[in-house]
């Protein structure tokens, strides 16, 4: 598991780096949840290109380009695992837990356009849980009152990214393989 959280955080870090040299004002962890909507979606990550232009105002290329096709390559291949391997990029457990809640909120933000921007779905479409979790990610999304750092709260953040995490996966696994409309 410890292999697997410095990978994350390595990657998370070098999103960071290549958002700020691109000039973005786009957040590592909103662009992995733009990402990942996508995909949950059912949608090919190489047809997010005019989407994400049109949402962080940097082009996929160079080195951005060649990292965020690796992350969503990882994502699509963690959002497939039966073991629900998917991981959500984040910044690290040892990060203020209020920078890491202001990344959840960019992260389902990100989830959220990236996979209304693929508009393969209509409302009605959807299942009841994927119309709720999306709800509640919009919700979570909305969040911007300062915790205070705590045992509990942090156990509370704890819960609320797992929740954010298993919703994505049955988000992929309940649309990645409906026929569009």
């Amino acid at each position: 598991m410890t292999e697997t959280v410095t990978k994350i955080s390595t990657k998370y870090e070098q999103l960071e780096q290549l958002l700020v040299s691109a000039k973005s004002v786009a957040l590592a962890a909103e662009v992995h949840g733009f990402a990942s909507g996508w995909i949950a979606s059912g949608s090919n990550w190489t047809s997010a290109t005019s989407s994400f232009y049109e949402s962080f105002e940097v082009a996929l290329s160079g080195e951005l380009g060649t990292l965020l096709d690796e992350i969503a390559s990882g994502v699509l291949t963690g959002l497939s695992d039966v073991d629900f391997g998917f991981q959500l990029l984040l910044p690290a457990e040892k990060i203020d837990i209020n920078q890491r809640r202001s990344a959840l909120s960019a992260w389902c933000m990100g989830f959220l356009t990236g996979f209304g921007l693929t508009g393969r779905f209509q409302d009605a479409e959807l299942s009841d849980e994927v119309k709720e979790l999306l709800k509640d990610f919009g919700q979570i999304s909305q969040v911007e009152e300062e915790i205070p750092e705590d045992d509990d709260n942090d156990s509370d953040l704890t819960e609320i990214t797992e929740y954010v995490r298993m919703g994505a996966i049955m988000c992929f696994t309940d649309c990645a393989t409906k026929a569009v409309h």
